[in-house]
């Protein structure tokens, strides 16, 4: 299957970089990963948190897809493709939020030339139900990109689907730094926190798009509380890549 790569854009490079591939994959592509949501019950996944359900490529649960050779292959050629195609156009950009690590340019080059298994790869599937959200974070030390595919449902109704345009990951442009990935919970510690913020740039919650962003200390990002209608649930598939 041949994915798309020559629609990549640099939407934002203030604070850190954020991308995009359009027409990443085709609609046949795109409904093959869309029919993996339905593999899985919700009410089944062990990982949550503020109705939150996610399945990692570390799960056992995950090794359902193994079954079906063209949706694997197809994960598999995202997974180990992107990533190479990727550094090439962010080579200086990746090696800089990096503080320009001597290791890490080795791996970068490494991984440029074609030696696999030189930077981590994690898959999650994600299912947010309607009230649900992630609060404002800055992810792991050991995350170095993650790429995001959206999955929406066909709504009818234009109010719904308008709504649902706007719950795309949100990024927030905030000089603030923290040592440890925290997630700000608390109402006390959001309202210090958006002191700081410049401002948001959101991403549309579109299918077909390759969105992804390059971790530094300041890309902060969030997902807004979701309020579509009770039945709703956000998907996307997530690709996180790692030292």
């Amino acid at each position: 299957m041949n994915i798309k790569y020559k629609n990549f854009k640099i939407i934002k490079n203030e604070n850190f970089i954020i991308f995009k591939i359009n027409d990443f994959l085709n609609h046949d592509q795109y409904n093959l990963l869309s029919k993996c949501f339905n593999k899985f019950k919700v009410s089944d996944i062990f990982h949550k948190d503020n109705l939150k359900y996610s399945i990692s490529s570390n799960d056992e649960m995950f090794e359902k897809l193994q079954n079906i050779p063209e949706v694997y292959n197809l994960i598999q050629e995202i997974r180990e493709k992107t990533l190479n195609i990727i550094l090439k156009k962010l080579f200086f950009h990746i090696w800089k939020a990096r503080y320009f690590s001597l290791n890490i340019l080795f791996k970068l080059i490494l991984s440029i030339l074609g030696f696999k298994n030189v930077f981590k790869s994690q898959i999650e599937m994600s299912y947010i139900k309607n009230n649900g959200l992630i609060e404002p974070h800055l992810d792991g030390k050991k995350k170095l990109l993650s790429l995001m595919l959206y999955f929406p449902d066909k709504l009818e109704n234009e109010k719904f689907d308008k709504f649902q345009k706007k719950i795309g990951t949100n990024f927030i442009i905030n000089s603030t730094k923290l040592k440890k990935n925290i997630h700000l919970k608390s109402s006390k510690e959001k309202e210090v926190f958006h002191k700081n913020t410049k401002r948001n740039v959101k991403l549309e919650f579109e299918p077909l798009i390759l969105f992804g962003f390059i971790k530094n200390d300041l890309s902060w990002h969030e997902v807004e509380k979701i309020n579509i209608h009770p039945d709703y649930i956000r998907k996307s598939i997530n690709l996180n890549y790692l030292i």
